[in-house]
């Protein structure tokens, strides 16, 4: 009797001491990225955020460089959990632990538009007008609709963290003249190789040539930030400064994890991101203010051409947009394009 009393007082203490001393959960942020860009530097942040505000519950590891998981395989993780990974030294996989050892990452948004068309607004040119307008979007109940069909995909969309606006650079041979600053300058362009679909739609649209094995390619899209990393920018480089289309990283997290967690830790670990976002803000424009003007030491403010006729390409590129805006659905691009335009 004595025994079987002791057992029972002991079992008791255990239940009551289990919420006191179980183990946080912990959360693996993996991405490609190194840890210096954007996003490598917004999950540090966002790590240390996490650390302050929930040090016993929640702790986040952060994998740059793709040691966990490149882009595409953390998606395909974050979905269907494959069983690649055994808690709790590694996200995922099926164990009686996972929902206390989750997966999150950051994106290109083209690698998730698939599974949630609505979010082929983010890609098309000249919808969202400028980074100001991106945040008023992303900052707003619109996000959530933009993004309300990825749950059922397994995932669950927190916010987007800047890479900036895309422009163009083209290679001009030494001697030859700076090329003209309107959309006929990318005829016959070739560009590297992308794996976006509607950067290339871009690209053929202005009549260049995508997916140029690398070594043969004279120009090339993005912010001013990957267009520096890209090693391809220099004295011989002309900018043509578009601002064309909103580049960002999606930022996921597993679904199961989600929703396995309690209301009061959802709202911190979304008061964690926010302040992680506003940090990646500051970052990207400072990044992105340092690129150019180090193109401007390097080339000269000659090479950076004047778009004196913005029309004239959101003219050429329209196209794109009043055929893929199907996919977002028309009453709510439409509503996109009325909130950008009375929050300006």
């Amino acid at each position: 009797m004595l025994t079987a009393r002791r057992i029972l007082i002991a079992a008791l203490l255990a239940m009551c001491a289990l919420p006191a001393f179980a183990a946080p959960r912990v959360l693996h942020f993996v991405h490609e990225g190194s840890a210096d860009s954007p996003r490598g530097r917004a999950a540090d942040f966002l790590a240390q955020a996490i650390k302050k505000r929930l040090a016993d519950q929640i702790t986040m590891q952060v994998h740059h460089d793709g040691s966990m998981f490149g882009d595409e395989a953390a998606v395909r993780e974050l979905r269907f959990d494959t069983g690649a990974m055994d808690a709790p030294e590694k996200a995922g996989g099926r164990t009686p632990d996972r929902l206390r050892n989750g997966l999150m990452t950051a994106v290109d948004i083209h690698r998730v538009s698939r599974l949630g068309r609505e979010l082929t607004l983010f890609e098309l040119p000249y919808v969202i007008p400028d980074i100001n307008a991106a945040h008023r979007l992303i900052d707003s109940p619109l996000f959530t609709e933009l993004t309300a069909s990825l749950p059922r995909t397994g995932l669950v969309a927190l916010t987007v963290w800047d890479v900036g606006m895309s422009h163009f650079a083209l290679q001009v041979a030494p001697g030859q003249p700076a090329p003209n600053p309107g959309p006929e300058a990318l005829r016959g362009a070739r560009f590297g190789e992308s794996g976006s679909p509607i950067e290339r739609l871009i690209v053929t649209t202005l009549n260049g040539q995508p997916d140029v094995a690398n070594g043969n390619t004279d120009a090339q899209q993005g912010s001013w930030w990957k267009l520096s990393r890209s090693g391809r920018l220099d004295a011989n480089s002309y900018v043509l400064p578009t601002a064309h289309r909103y580049e960002g990283y999606l930022v996921l997290i597993s679904e199961d994890f989600w929703g396995a967690l309690p209301a009061h830790l959802q709202d911190q670990l979304r008061a964690a991101i926010s302040e992680a976002t506003a940090a990646n803000r500051q970052a990207t424009r400072n990044l992105e203010a340092r690129a150019r003007e180090d193109f401007l030491a390097a080339a000269g403010p000659e090479h950076l051409l004047s778009v004196d006729a913005p029309d004239a390409w959101r003219a050429a590129l329209a196209t794109i947009s009043e055929h893929l805006k199907r996919r977002v659905g028309l009453p709510l691009f439409e509503r996109v394009q009325e909130f950008l335009g009375a929050t300006r």
